[in-house]
């Protein structure tokens, strides 16, 4: 195992130490526990499942976010169908 470091809140780190004593358990097995739960999470793939994610923040963070993507995204294909149809010009050498 590797020995890692990290800050908690005092509110964090009492609300771990009641939870461990209650369960018999320590703090390090409760932090393992819950980065093992976080890594098996599957990473969102596609913008259904990010905005999805991110409406959990709230409705007033997101506001233009749709609008926002569209428009990235159209720029985006754009440059794509740009840099397809067009040859690149030549250098002239000196």
């Amino acid at each position: 195992m590797n020995r890692t470091q990290i800050y908690l809140t005092e509110a964090q780190a009492a609300a771990l130490d009641a939870r461990a004593k209650a369960l018999g358990r320590t703090r390090s097995d409760l932090i393992r526990e819950a980065v093992d739960a976080w890594l098996d999470k599957p990473i969102p793939k596609t913008g259904a499942a990010l905005l999805a994610a991110l409406e959990k923040i709230g409705p007033r963070k997101l506001e233009g976010f749709e609008e926002t993507r569209k428009t990235m995204w159209r720029d985006y294909e754009a440059g794509l169908t740009a840099k397809v149809s067009t040859t690149p010009a030549r250098r002239k050498r000196r």
